[in-house]
Parts: C-alpha cells; structure tokens; sequence
C-alpha cells in the first residue's frame, strides 16, 4: 500500500468517525412522529385502550449516554480493527456499534464507565465475527447482481453491526455439517448448547430486574 493509499485510508477513517456521530444522532427526531402517527392512529381506532407503540432508537436516542459511549467506542473499534489477530474488516459503515450501544444501555442501566469496558471486551467477537462471514456475505450479493460498484474484484465486504456469537455458530454449523467431521459437529452443539443456556440465565435476570422495576414503580404509586 502506497503512502497516498495510507492518507487516504486514515482520511476516510476520520471522515467516517465524524460523520455517523452526527448523522446517527438525527434518527429519533426522524423516527418519532412516526411512532406518535402510529399511536395516534391506533387509539383513535381502538377507544378506551391505552396503546403504547415503542420504537427502540426514538427512546433511547435521547439519551446522552449512549451518544458519549458510542463516540468513545469508535476510536477504540478502529484501532482493534487493525491490530486485531485474525481480523480483515475496516468497519466504517458500522464504526458507531448502533446495536451493541443501546444493549450496553439497557444492561448497565446507563453507567456510562460499565458500557464502556463491556464494549471494549466485546468488540473482537464483533470483528471476528463480520471478518468470518465476509466471504458468504460477498459472495451472495455478487449472485444477486448488488455487487457494490467501485470494488475490486476480489474484495470482501461484510458487516460488523450486530449478531457475532450467531455469526460464529452459523459458520462453525455449516463447515461441521459441510464437512461431516464428528468432532465439529460434537463442538458445535455443545457451542450451540452453551450459548442457550446464557441465554436462558439472561433471560431470567432480566425479568428479575423488570419485576424489581414493577415492584418499585408499584411502591412509588402507593406512596404518592
């Protein structure tokens, strides 16, 4: 890579940075009359019934949390980017993480320094996890004819947003099944089972907190 190619890269980086911040932070306005067009219609529709028609970014985009999270995040997803081993994704579209920003927010409840370190520990498995279906990823859209135009030939393009742990199993699946090993097989449903059983042990915490929730809005009420 030239050193013209190099300012160029770290330009696009930096642009990309820049950008999606300010970008990213114009979709609640835009998605929320939408959310109140719905509601409105809906009740109008069904008198007498309090209905509530949430949309995720419109609730959380609000918060300032996950906008300061989010642009300390992307820095740091850049430069695992690059001195991540095994890694081959730049990930520019994605840069602001805007599915794993509001799940931090949701489990930490919004402290921002928890977000923080969580994010950090997580972003490999997203980049690992782009970088293994990248070449699924390409070559499907070069079979559906939506190609990006402008790329070379041989480039891979993927997705670093969301869904690492599922991108990982599906690929462990499939060469376990392509390849008819027992032993990948065997590793791929006790992954399979290990990954449903934290799923299970989430769940259920997460209900604790919403009945903890319930239970002290119920308190909040009586008082009141």
């Amino acid at each position: 890579m030239s050193v013209a190619e190099i300012f160029t890269l770290a330009f696009t980086g930096a642009v990309a940075l820049e950008l999606f911040a300010l970008v990213d932070s114009w979709f609640g306005p835009a998605i929320g009359p939408l959310s109140e067009g719905i509601t409105s219609k809906m009740s109008k529709r069904f008198k007498g019934r309090k209905l509530l028609i949430g949309i995720d970014w419109p609730i959380l985009a609000t918060r300032a949390e996950l906008w300061a999270v989010a642009n300390i995040l992307a820095p740091i997803l850049l430069l695992v980017a690059i001195f991540l081993p095994g890694n081959t994704v730049l990930p520019l579209g994605g840069i602001l993480l805007t599915v794993l920003a509001p799940a931090l927010l949701i489990v930490t409840k919004g402290r921002v320094v928890r977000m923080t370190i969580i994010g950090t520990i997580l972003i490999p498995l997203f980049l690992w996890g782009a970088t293994f279906i990248a070449k699924f990823v390409t070559e499907t859209s070069k079979a559906m004819g939506n190609f990006p135009n402008g790329l070379d030939a041989d480039a891979l393009f993927s997705s670093v947003d969301s869904d690492p742990i599922e991108k990982m199993l599906a690929i462990l699946f499939g060469k376990a099944v392509d390849a008819w090993d027992i032993k990948l097989i065997g590793f791929s449903v006790l992954a399979l089972i290990a990954y449903i059983l934290l799923f299970g042990w989430y769940f259920k915490q997460m209900r604790k907190e919403n009945k903890k929730m319930e239970l002290k809005q119920n308190t909040d009420k009586k008082v009141s």
